[in-house]
């Protein structure tokens, strides 16, 4: 399957977008800058190798979030020795003035905030592949029995996650602002460094983080586990359903 994937870097663009010809060079609406927080039509994710709590509040501010209104922070649960949402957090929460919402599966409640921040560590899942944005959300309207059921449908599992993780994000009236952290207890090597990202996109955000396994040389273990459970079809079955896009823009804001 081709995707196309822009990259813009600090300094320079590249624009490598897979089916382009001469066509699409002399076609202006093949471009397209207008809309915040896109590139040549494309949803941005922000990119910083800086994993503290300055660099997650760098990630939070790069998304230009509204200045008024309650924040809402929906913070994944991990099962990673040695992560702890606390000591990252605590200069987001106090610059946004933001809550953390409590995680009650299908009775999470979203509504009370007019800005909500779905923040994800990314961990390895052992039927999908990975733990990441889309999960996430899809956890929110879901019960654990609602997965359980898909036990031996592995592939029935990739589409229902991305159907309830859809419904979760439609059933917010506000801005969702999707932040990631890839770690080195995310995928088991401490000589990884890891990054934090950050979209408007969630299958863009959670596609970035895949790329990014994909082509580093300490994640090569939890990229083998993605594609052995054909992790990547959640999103392609999100994306499918026009809940986000696979095709992304990089911008590193170190």
């Amino acid at each position: 399957m081709k995707r196309k994937i822009s990259i813009l870097l600090t300094v320079s663009v590249f624009l490598l977008l897979a089916g382009c010809g001469e066509n699409a060079q002399n076609d202006d609406s093949a471009i397209q800058t207008d809309a915040p927080h896109t590139f040549a039509g494309y949803p941005v994710v922000y990119l910083t190798a800086d994993i503290s709590a300055q660099g997650l509040l760098s990630a939070y501010e790069a998304l230009e979030p509204a200045e008024n209104g309650t924040v809402g922070i929906k913070l994944s649960e991990t099962l990673s020795d040695g992560f702890s949402w606390q000591d990252l957090t605590v200069e987001l929460v106090q610059a946004a003035n933001a809550s953390i919402i409590e995680n009650n599966g299908p009775e999470t409640e979203l509504s009370g905030y007019e800005n909500i921040v779905v923040l994800t560590h990314l961990e390895p899942h052992d039927t999908v592949g990975f733990y990441g944005t889309t999960a996430h959300m899809a956890s929110i309207s879901t019960q654990q029995e609602d997965l359980d059921r898909f036990a031996s449908d592995p592939d029935g599992m990739l589409q229902y996650l991305a159907e309830q993780g859809k419904a979760a994000a439609e059933s917010v009236s506000g801005p969702i602002l999707y932040i990631a952290v890839l770690d080195q207890w995310s995928v088991g090597d401490p000589a990884y460094g890891g990054n934090i990202l950050a979209s408007y996109d969630p299958v863009s955000l959670d596609q970035a983080c895949v790329d990014l396994i994909n082509m580093t040389e300490e994640c090569q273990s939890l990229a083998a586990h993605i594609a052995v459970c054909k992790g990547i079809y959640t999103l392609v079955n999100a994306e499918q359903m026009g809940w986000g896009s696979r095709t992304y823009a990089f911008l590193s804001i170190d």
